[in-house]
Order: structure tokens, then sequence, then C-alpha cells
């Protein structure tokens, strides 16, 4: 497999969808914005739970799209970290979380979080994004999120497997 082929496939592909309909691909609240914005409170809820002391920890989420759960991890952790493959989706969640503190958007290669310093972050998740990657690619992401958590740090994976 050639990995560097499918990351540029992987990015075209997210970028049209996100052109098409940046709610459509995000999650079950795409009657509306505010509807997408719920989903995402309630998605990061179940990702974040008993996680203590979120004020002073540093998070990053591995394919956050337009940002539905970057928003909701805005109010709850010191900084918030966001990398995507698509180029498009990280300008929409610049134009939906603009001004907001403590916020980073990272564009990234499909293939690794090579912009993000080694121990630099305390928790790392990613809610249904790696479902829609090959294997190989997934494991590359478990080594990288081995790398940039610190000490202590925790990985948090949604996938979906069906009925």
């Amino acid at each position: 497999m050639d990995i560097k082929k499918v990351s540029s496939r992987m990015r075209a592909d997210w970028d049209r969808r996100i052109e098409h309909d940046h709610r459509f691909w995000m999650s079950d609240g795409y009657d509306s914005d505010d509807a997408m914005w719920r989903t995402g409170e309630r998605d990061f809820e179940i990702i974040a739970r008993d996680i203590p002391a979120p004020h002073e920890k540093t998070i990053l989420e591995i394919g956050c799209g337009v940002g539905r759960l970057l928003r909701a991890a805005l109010s709850k952790y010191l900084e918030v970290i966001g990398i995507d493959v698509s180029e498009v989706a990280l300008k929409k969640a610049g134009e939906f979380l603009k001004g907001t503190h403590g916020l980073r958007l990272i564009p990234g290669n499909g293939l690794d979080l090579s912009e993000v310093v080694d121990s630099s972050v305390d928790v790392v998740f990613s809610f249904a994004a790696l479902c829609s990657i090959p294997t190989p690619i997934i494991a590359r992401y478990l080594l990288e999120s081995n790398r940039v958590l610190r000490d202590g740090g925790l990985l948090r994976l949604q996938f979906y497997f069906g009925e």
C-alpha cells in the first residue's frame, strides 16, 4: 500500500465531502448547526468521562473535522488541539471557533502526528474518524499517540463496528 497516495486520496475525499455538506459527515446532528453542536457536546462527554482535572490538561483530537467536539472541549481544557487531513474542514473549524482561547488547529498529513511535540499532550482522542481510514494508518496513529502523550496520558478512541 502506498500510504502517501492513500493520504492524498483521503484529503481530496474529505475536502469534497466537507465542501458539499459540513454537517452530514460529522454527526447525526445534521439538521442544523445547533443540532451538530449538541451532538458534539453529547459525544465529547462520552469520550471525556472520568478524566480528572481537565482544566489543567492539553487534549488532542485526531480527525477533528469542523470542530464539533473541539467546541465542547474548549470549555473544559486548558489547551485543545485539533488535527485533520481536510484543510477545508479545518478552515470551517477556524470559522466556527474563531476567537476562542487555547485552540490550535493543525493540518495533518493523514499519516501521523508529526506536527505535535513529543510528550506534550495529556489526552488523545478520536471519535469515529479512525473508522474511515486503512488499518496500517490506524496503527501509525496509535504509535504516534504514544509518542505525543505525557507519562500517564490517556488515549480514548471510538469506533463504529456495526449493529
